[in-house]
């Protein structure tokens, strides 16, 4: 008889010739050493990258899929150890990052703060599949829904000590927040551009959320503010201790001048008025986008509210800002006009946050940004953080610490050995500003002065006359740039095409296409940003830990519970790939088997209560009132559904069409069938 699947040794294979299977003479042992600094960087190395760390090494015909898998595992563990054991050595974990000289807090929670955090998490869960399908959940609804999920839940609230029985008495600390700021950012981080860019991105672990904050270097870079691992889903709570964090250890943020783009959380803009009221939280021009696209919708054309929004999100200054909002007041839907207005201007456009600024007698930059595109990418580029490979938050707080120490001694080494006056990234845009303006197409009058010289420029084919102003001396940063009245300097932080004319004209001695350029584009401003003194060190992992003959543990730390509700789906892809009739089959198989093996411990039950729908809540319909129009039915149509429908009975249920479901009322009216005020028809 010839064996299964399972029976196939780590070290057989399959000839291509031959039928008969072949044993491999590698051992596991053997190919560790090769994998282990490659794995340790990266967890979720691919069997195909694997195989090509190993071509140098060994055959390709001895390197089976079991063998590939069997090291990686190995490997993952002896890095990463036991999410349970990795707890116990937080005190050792603070001990090095004190050392290393990083700012960081933990977060800890007894077990009756967790078991309410927890409720909450499931309560948030289930609500949003219940907004899916157009539903409401009431008070008593929501308090009858967690006491079925604590009832049916119960043994593995048991297992973690978060029962109501051992909640108060039980002297387990649970880890829900861990904070990190590295030690370089103290004095890079008010260097740093005034635009900063947060965001929250679900982890793979657990129900742990990775919160991040970064800002933008002289050359383009993403420098890291702080990182914060909270347990539960993106929410007030998180961001409050998040940005709580952030303003401890960076008091710079709470300025008025200093703009955060987000994406438009609820939990997020109440948390920054609250904690950082004097910054200017500023939306995200790509979620708005795709938010147009999904609620007002009508397409991208002329008169949308697609066109509408970018037409506002282009222009230099508040005065066009205002004159395309009357001038399009007619000719625009009302329910585009409503959408926009639901966010004042200065949260949205970056003319009316450089306008807003003015009006508070603040000179703000936008720095051409207005998405929060560099907290998204960073978010994938720290993938093997948020990886189910991570394990806990002790080790992704590690991982994190070295991509970011490893980032930062990156772009050290560059910027001390850059030579010239502006950063690369500078230098482009510099080429890309002068490219393709003629001085001669101006009509420039220039008006010196004692601290600036004002120039009036004028286009030859252009009625409208701008203002620029530059200083006759170098500003601390040694740098000569002014400003202009088109607002495209405050906007994009560069100098607009005004200002390049009048420096391309030579009216003004000494000024010239590097000197014009902002401090913030300067090699000299971006070695500030790196100091060669400052290091950031991570020189310890959780081996080390581990194996440390002195390293301190604490048993009274545990890890929340994995299981607060159903596994995060992330973002959905907006293009998928259609798969192949192979992949169709294979999926369908794995399903089957997970359904043969059963739900695992760590995952939890869903309790069964029925809900009211949104149509019956705006029809105003009693509940009490429901149940005797759905008894009369019942009665009158002899239905064998009527044991749904006694006095036992809670809530029912109408659907979208008015369709009778789960014995409820009927909408339209029939012969000799009851309407939906219970009356019969004459």
């Amino acid at each position: 008889m010839g064996r299964t699947k399972t029976d196939i040794d780590e070290n057989e294979l399959i000839s291509p010739t031959k039928t008969k299977r072949l044993k491999s003479p590698i051992k596991s042992k053997w190919i560790v050493p090769l994998l282990l600094a490659a794995i340790t960087e990266t967890p979720n190395l691919s069997g195909k990258e694997i195989l090509l760390i190993l071509q140098p090494y060994i055959i390709d015909i001895f390197l089976t899929y079991p063998l590939i898998t069997k090291v990686r595992n190995i490997i993952r563990d002896r890095v990463f150890g036991d999410p349970e054991k990795n707890i116990t050595y937080l005190p050792a974990l603070k001990e090095c990052l004190h050392e290393g000289g990083h700012n960081f807090e933990v977060f800890i929670k007894n077990p009756s703060q967790l078991r309410k955090r927890l409720l909450d998490v499931v309560l948030q869960e289930k609500m949003k599949t219940m907004k899916k399908e157009e539903k409401l959940m009431l008070k008593d609804q929501k308090l009858r829904y967690l006491e079925a999920w604590e009832f049916v839940n119960k043994d593995m609230l048991d297992d973690v000590g978060l029962s109501k029985e051992y909640s108060s008495s039980s002297a387990v600390r649970f880890v829900s927040g861990f904070f990190l700021s590295i030690g370089a950012a103290k004095t890079s981080v008010p260097l740093l551009q005034t635009v900063y860019q947060a965001d929250a991105a679900h982890m793979n672990f657990g129900k742990y959320t990775l919160y991040s904050c970064y800002g933008i270097t002289a050359n383009c870079n993403a420098f890291p503010v702080a990182f914060g691992i909270v347990f539960g889903n993106e929410d007030k709570e998180g961001w409050q201790r998040f940005w709580s964090f952030v303003k401890q250890h960076h008091p710079c943020l709470n300025d008025p001048k200093v703009t955060i783009i987000t994406d438009q959380q609820k939990g997020s803009i109440e948390a920054m008025q609250e904690v950082l009221p004097h910054a200017v939280n500023f939306f995200c021009s790509y979620h708005r986008t795709k938010n147009i696209r999904e609620q007002v919708k009508g397409g991208v054309g002329e008169y949308s509210c697609h066109w509408y929004y970018n037409l506002l999100l282009k222009c230099g200054r508040i005065e066009t800002i205002n004159k395309h909002k009357y001038d399009l007041a007619t000719q625009m839907e009302n329910k585009a006009l409503a959408y926009i207005g639901l966010v004042p201007d200065h949260q949205q456009f970056p003319a009316a946050r450089v306008a807003y600024g003015a009006s508070t007698g603040v000179n703000v930059y936008m720095y051409q940004r207005s998405s929060s595109s560099t907290a998204e990418a960073m978010n994938a580029a720290n993938k093997a953080v948020r990886d189910r490979t991570a394990v806990d938050p002790v080790n992704a707080m590690i991982l994190l610490l070295k991509l970011e120490s490893k980032r930062f001694s990156m772009n050290r080494e560059k910027a001390w050995s850059w030579k010239e006056v502006l950063t690369p990234h500078g230098k482009t845009l510099m080429e890309k500003v002068f490219r393709n303006v003629n001085p001669r197409d101006y009509s420039i009058t220039v008006e010196g002065s004692t601290t600036s010289n004002k120039c009036y420029v004028t286009k030859n084919v252009s009625q409208y006359n701008y203002v620029c102003w530059f200083p006759v001396e170098y500003d601390d940063d040694g740098s000569l740039f002014g400003g202009c009245s088109c607002g495209v300097p405050n906007t994009d932080g560069l100098p607009c095409h005004h200002m390049v004319a009048v420096v391309k004209s030579y009216k003004i001695e000494g000024l010239n296409e590097t000197n014009v350029m902002p401090i913030w584009w300067h090699t000299s401003h971006w070695r500030k940003q790196y100091p060669w003194e400052c290091q950031c060190v991570c020189n310890f992992d959780m081996e080390s830990l581990r194996n440390a003959t002195t390293a301190k543990i604490d048993q009274s730390f545990a890890l929340c519970p994995p299981y607060a509700g159903p596994r995060k789906g992330g973002r959905p892809r907006e293009e998928k790939r259609i798969k192949g009739g192979v992949e169709i089959v294979m999926e369908k198989k794995m399903n089957a088997a997970k359904k043969l093996t059963g739900k695992r411990k760590e995952t939890p039950v869903e309790p069964v209560i029925e809900l009211a729908s949104k149509k019956q809540k705006k029809k105003k319909i009693g509940y009490k009132q429901s149940r005797q129009v759905t008894k009369k039915v019942s009665k009158k149509n002899d239905s064998d559904d009527s044991d749904d429908c006694d006095d036992d009975s809670d809530f029912t249920e109408v659907g979208k069409k008015g369709k009778k479901k789960a014995g409820g009322p009927m909408k339209g009216k029939k012969k000799g069938n009851a309407t939906s005020t219970g009356r019969k028809k004459k």
